[in-house]
């Protein structure tokens, strides 16, 4: 599959480790898209901004690609969120890599 890597505002990506799903404003990103209604629950209540969901790939600079399994279509959104979490083992790991130095 071609990944278009021409970029603009839309394509510019918030890391959030709150979110318990990917949210991605274009359907570029998608590589199996099925529309469907979701609600979902936000900070203000329950809203059905989500109007697809299925496997996308996220660019990342340097050609990293991110595939994501089950990400959210939402094109009314404000902007992407692209959701991260981070377990304790990795940071736990990692600081002590740096306690080395």
């Amino acid at each position: 599959m071609d990944v278009d890597t021409n970029t603009n505002d839309e394509d510019i990506c918030l890391i959030d480790n709150a979110t318990t799903h990917s949210i991605l404003k274009s359907n570029k990103f998608f590589s199996c898209l099925v529309m469907r209604e979701v609600n979902v629950s936000t900070i203000s209540g329950t809203t059905n901004i989500i109007e697809g969901s299925g496997r996308a790939i996220v660019l990342l600079q340097r050609g990293t690609r991110l595939h994501i399994k089950n990400a959210f279509y939402s094109p009314k959104s404000n902007k992407s969120l692209l959701s991260f979490k981070v377990s304790f083992k990795w940071i736990s790991y990692w600081d002590k890599q740096w306690r080395r130095y």
